[in-house]
């Protein structure tokens, strides 16, 4: 009987203990931080890409949901290597390597990708029943002096999580790729083999607001028929509602536009 007690009163206590740490289920965490994120006008970011385990890429930059205005700039050893702008519907890129920026209307459409929030949730399904997705805490953190949540998405079933993916393509990969990816089973079948590879995406949910503070992901890409590298990818907001400079690049106005043709694609039925 004291034995008993002993054990129910742990209980109890260890209840209580994670009651108070995690008011919130996971899943309720990531639905208030997607609410929260429908009424967010714009915001920063600064963030790294680790690609394999050599290649560190860092990133700033910011996005205007208002004015659909995105700005992004690629550092390595505090020099630019790359800068994308995406303004009114248009792409430009700017390349170090060669000194140029190249101008895309049509056929690299990034911005619809980038201002379509849900896109960043696109591993945390609002419901998890049937996706093969799990979502669970992952402990508590301090981003920029912000008290946050950690929640974790992960793979428990790689077939479930397939045939998720797969009606859901547009949230994971930009809407042109879904749509080449839909015309070649092949193609298909190797990124859902890959990307479902123990994939891990972590939010980092402030506990004021429940603002987006900080993502990362790790995962598969492709980079042939049936071969792929790891990416790491880090990001953390700031500046949430201020407001962005969304003018171009001087250079960036005499871009040179490149066609379909000169990319060697063929324009995509939808």
């Amino acid at each position: 009987m004291k034995f008993f007690m002993k054990i129910t009163t742990i209980f109890i206590f260890t209840f209580m203990i994670f009651s108070y740490a995690y008011p919130y289920s996971a899943e309720e965490i990531v639905a208030s931080c997607k609410k929260a994120t429908e009424d967010l006008q714009s915001a920063e970011f600064k963030g790294k890409t680790i690609t394999g385990s050599v290649n560190i890429t860092n990133e700033e930059g910011g996005v205007d949901f208002v004015n659909r205005f995105f700005y992004s700039k690629d550092i390595n050893d505090d020099k630019i290597t790359a800068m994308t702008y995406c303004l009114a519907g248009v792409t430009y890129i700017y390349e170090a390597d060669t000194d140029s920026w190249l101008k895309f209307t049509h056929i690299l459409d990034i911005g619809s990708d980038i201002f379509d929030k849900e896109k960043l949730f696109c591993s945390f399904p609002q419901n998890t029943n049937g996706t093969g997705f799990v979502i669970t805490f992952a402990g508590n953190d301090l981003i920029d002096g912000k008290e946050c949540y950690c929640v974790q998405s992960s793979v428990f079933n790689s077939e479930m999580s397939k045939l998720y993916i797969q009606k859901s393509l547009d949230k994971f990969v930009p809407s042109q790729i879904a749509l080449w990816l839909r015309q070649d089973d092949r193609m298909l079948n190797n990124y859902l083999d890959i990307y479902t590879q123990n994939p891990v995406s972590k939010l980092w949910i402030s506990k004021d607001d429940f603002l987006l503070k900080k993502i990362q992901t790790n995962y598969q890409q492709m980079t042939g028929p049936n071969e792929a590298i790891s990416i790491s990818r880090e990001i953390t907001y700031f500046n949430f509602n201020k407001a962005i400079d969304n003018s171009l690049p001087q250079q960036a106005l005499s871009a040179h536009e490149v066609s379909p043709e000169e990319m060697g694609l063929e324009k995509v039925e939808q």
